[in-house]
């Protein structure tokens, strides 16, 4: 991230400035959490932000992150954002901490309760000089130098953010986090050994691990970790240790098409909590009672074409709520083949869409190839009655509102789809 440093020689000057003239001048720039991510958009390119995971979190996200919290952060607390970035949330938490007259007095009460770590040294100097204007814009009278002033805020560093123990994180009260979503391989974590995972399942389970108890948490995370099928684990493992609650929030932001949510909560250990909240309870008949729910077997770029041909079902050849009973394409295909009756619904799904579960019907004679793309429910008594009965539910606003809660992945899982209640 070198190419920030043009902009924090921008921060100096401000800072200078406002010295020379007694007062700060106005910059929105230089406290505005969405222009510090317009400024990095402008500077480096989209592909080393997507590796680094360096999205900044806006306004209206940090505020809900604060407004999570269960007792407020006063003097004495110790907050810690272990990926601060440019600092958004640690400017946030400031807002709660009062000014002094003296500069040199707010940055040293300021450095008590704010800590921080960043992987990178540029953003870790954008953090304390954004804090040193903040606390100017706020009244403090600059009587120091800004090298000065950035010293005194020591508990914000460049840090690795994988090497937390339990001696790192001793007496913090409050932690904060937007952690990166790019993917890492795991480690240090009692789930997963293989393949990559979001970095920010990670992160929150390392800080949730060597939190001391009683500490509170507020977190932005990605949606695939909330409703995602292989964090299904992660999620158990959460909820052993942590009491609160989650919010969807949408989209991260205008120029960041990934739905997240937050999550806020106290760790308190060996008191499980039911934390994810879409849950249906156990006595609500679902999906799942009437219909055996799975994949299309079908994956075209992997499956040969050896075996007898079959009829070949796909989304671009399977129109919206129809009832498919001629089958123009054939495909050769030696794997599993369904038999009508059976309702096809389309993977491809996200909020905002006129209806998140599009099906279509299936019927006929014959057995059918069905792509991966495509969700299969089939009804346990063969009926075709069935079948409509659960097309016409997919149509409803009812089914539209449950899956908007339950899944903002841009695709639906079989185990979201097994959850619909079906009365």
């Amino acid at each position: 991230m070198i190419a920030f440093s043009n902009h924090n020689r921008e921060l100096r000057k401000i800072f200078y400035t406002a010295r020379k003239a007694g007062h700060l001048p106005v910059n929105q720039l230089a406290r505005s959490s969405s222009g510090i991510d317009l400024t990095l958009r402008n500077i480096v390119e989209i592909k080393e932000m997507r590796a680094a995971g360096v999205f900044f979190t806006g306004d209206e996200l940090a505020k809900d992150v604060f407004q999570g919290f269960k007792s407020e952060i006063k003097k004495h607390s110790k907050v810690l954002d272990p990926t601060c970035g440019c600092g958004n949330l640690l400017i946030h938490a400031s807002s709660f901490l009062d000014v002094n007259k003296s500069l040199n007095n707010t940055i040293t009460e300021w450095s008590k309760v704010l800590h921080g770590y960043d992987l990178y040294s540029e953003f870790v100097e954008c953090t304390k000089i954004r804090l040193i204007l903040e606390a100017i814009h706020r009244g403090s009278e600059i009587d120091l130098s800004l090298g000065q002033a950035i010293k005194k805020l020591k508990n914000i560093k460049a840090f690795n953010a994988k090497e937390i123990n339990f001696k790192d994180l001793a007496g913090i009260s409050h932690i904060v986090m937007n952690p990166p979503f790019s993917m890492w391989k795991p480690e240090n974590t009692e789930i997963w050994k293989t393949g990559k995972v979001n970095a920010a399942a990670l992160v929150f389970e390392w800080y949730l691990k060597y939190a001391p108890e009683e500490c509170q948490f507020s977190a932005i995370l990605p949606e695939v970790l909330r409703s995602g099928t292989r964090y299904q684990e992660w999620r158990n493992l959460i909820e052993q240790s942590l009491q609160g609650k989650v919010k969807t929030f949408g989209r991260f932001n205008n120029k960041t098409d990934v739905d997240v949510f937050t999550l806020h909560g106290q760790k308190k250990i060996n008191q499980p909590h039911n934390l994810w909240r879409y849950r249906t309870p156990e006595k609500v008949r679902t999906i799942e009672n009437n219909f055996k729910i799975s994949v299309g077997p079908l994956v075209a770029y992997r499956s040969p074409l050896v075996g007898p041909k079959a009829p070949y079902l796909h989304p671009r050849n399977t129109p919206a709520w129809a009832t498919i009973y001629k089958f123009d394409e054939l495909r050769q295909y030696s794997g599993r083949l369904i038999k009508p009756p059976f309702v096809v619904i389309r993977r491809t799904s996200r909020p905002g869409d006129r209806h998140r579960a599009t099906g279509s019907i299936v019927i006929g004679t014959e057995e059918i190839a069905v792509e991966n793309h495509l969700i299969v429910a089939e009804p346990k008594n063969r009926a075709l009655s069935e079948c409509n009965k659960l097309v016409k539910l997919l149509k409803t606003d009812y089914c539209n509102d449950f899956l908007n809660d339950r899944i903002r992945c841009r695709h639906l899982t079989v185990q979201s789809v097994k959850e619909i209640p079906y009365g």
